[in-house]
C-alpha cells in the first residue's frame, strides 16, 4: 500500500527488494540475468531452510509430507538456479 509507511521489502519479501535493485541492470541482458538467477537462488535457499526446518518441526503427518514434498521442489529448483548461476558467470567472464 504506498503511503501507508511501510516497508516495501516487508510487504513483499526480499526477492522484491532484490529485483527492484536490478531495475537500473535494465538493458545490460548479461548482468542483469547473472543478478537476477542470483537473487533467485538466494531466494530459494531461504526457502529452502525455512520449508526445511518447519519439516523437522511438523508433527502432523500430512502436513509433513506437504513440506516433505515441498522441500524436495523447492531444492531441485535452487539446484537449477545455482547451475545457471555458475554458467551465467563463466559466459559474463568471456
Amino acid at each position: 500500500m504506498r503511503g501507508s509507511g511501510r516497508d516495501e521489502g516487508s510487504r513483499w519479501g526480499p526477492a522484491a527488494v532484490q529485483i527492484r535493485a536490478l531495475l537500473p541492470l535494465e538493458g545490460r541482458s548479461a548482468l542483469f540475468d547473472k543478478a537476477y538467477m542470483q537473487a533467485m537462488a538466494e531466494d530459494h535457499a531461504t526457502d529452502l531452510q525455512k520449508v526445511t526446518t518447519f519439516e523437522q518441526q511438523a508433527t502432523d503427518k500430512s502436513f509433513k509430507k506437504l513440506l516433505t514434498s515441498a522441500r524436495k521442489e523447492i531444492a531441485s529448483h535452487k539446484k537449477d538456479a545455482d547451475k545457471l548461476v555458475q554458467k551465467l558467470g563463466s559466459t559474463a567472464a568471456r
